[in-house]
């Protein structure tokens, strides 16, 4: 097994598809390349504004009534009115995919700031897109030119024999 596998076992064992914090839930749905976070107002202030950093994404969808902005590598909803904000017992969906082949799945930072004077709440790890690491980045071309290599050389074997 290798390296890059038993980190992302271990990553995946720390960190849940649901964490809660201060009066709010945040549920994450990783499919392929679609993530989907259900942030839910379970007794904090009206939420206005949803933070995430996700790598390479694109296609972002929001609650009715919200703004989606990206700006590498962070995708931020607004609230565009106070009406259209998340109040307690109520739920909202961001939704964003992720490019093909850019990213793989760790744990992103998130902030969920409220209506008022109140403090954002962070969470510091959430399911979400993170960059490919450098050893992964390298490995791969690494190991198919490596394999391309010993075919050609058993084919080049093989022929000599023969001839």
């Amino acid at each position: 097994m290798s390296v890059l596998a038993i980190l992302s076992l271990v990553l995946m064992s720390s960190v849940p598809a649901e964490v809660e914090r201060d009066g709010v839930r945040i549920e994450v749905d990783v499919r392929g390349q679609l993530y989907v976070w259900t942030v839910t107002n379970l007794e904090a202030e009206r939420i206005m504004n949803f933070r995430i950093d996700a790598v390479h994404t694109y296609n972002h969808k929001v609650p009715k009534g919200w703004v989606a902005q990206y700006e590498e590598p962070v995708f931020t909803a607004l609230a565009t009115d106070e009406r259209y904000g998340i109040l307690r017992g109520e739920r909202g969906v961001f939704k964003a995919a992720e490019a093909v082949s850019t990213g793989v799945l760790g744990a992103v930072p998130v902030v969920i700031g409220f209506d008022g004077d109140t403090l954002p709440v962070e969470f510091a790890e959430v399911w979400g897109p993170v960059r490919k690491p450098l050893s992964m980045i390298i490995t791969v071309p690494l190991t198919i030119t490596g394999i391309a290599l010993a075919h050609l050389m058993l084919v080049v074997r093989r022929e000599r024999r023969r001839g």
